[in-house]
């Protein structure tokens, strides 16, 4: 795949969809690990780059680094955001960004966990990446067994969301062309 801009970023931590399972491995056989060698996403490692990651997170200490976090949390998933967008347009046909779906992150920082949620759309006609949070009602620390029981919960839905709605649509909208 002809990469226009370089997008390739890294983040501390990165959910994927794994290969372990059988009906995800037949696709990144046939697009990525053994079939055409394309690049699912904006990472550079050897092998990460070569399978769907979902979700992002960015871990600091806990005497700072917020605004460091979510600034390089804020470039990794844009740089999803567009990688996703590239894929989709590899038939040759312009991939809709409002047909993007957003993407999830978090940032660490000591034992508070922040949200957010990164999206593309357009605004006055301009193709823009906007991250919304830190979403306040999904925030979490895990100073206490509550916390802990809320993040595991929280993780489950995210992870729920990742096998019933976005690994669909990248499958079937996304890749389509190449599988």
């Amino acid at each position: 795949m002809p990469n226009k801009v370089r997008i390739n970023r890294k983040a501390d931590y990165a959910l994927a969809f794994s290969c372990r399972k059988e009906d995800i491995l037949s696709v990144y056989e046939k697009v990525s690990l053994g079939g055409h060698g394309y690049n699912l996403s904006q990472t550079t490692d050897a092998f990460t780059k070569r399978v769907a990651l979902f979700s992002g997170l960015e871990v600091k200490q806990s005497n700072g680094g917020n605004t460091e976090a979510l600034a390089q949390l804020a470039i990794w998933l844009t740089a999803g955001l567009e990688r996703t967008k590239l894929l989709g347009e590899l038939n040759g046909e312009h991939f809709p960004v409002d047909q993007l779906q957003p993407m999830i992150g978090w940032t660490v920082v000591g034992h508070d966990w922040h949200s957010y949620i990164a999206y593309r759309a357009l605004h006055e006609g301009q193709d823009r990446v906007y991250v919304e949070g830190p979403i306040e009602t999904l925030a979490v620390s895990t100073r206490s067994y509550y916390g802990i029981f809320k993040l595991l919960d929280l993780i489950n839905r995210v992870k729920e969301f990742a096998e019933r709605v976005y690994w669909p649509w990248l499958r079937d909208e996304v890749l389509k062309a190449m599988l």
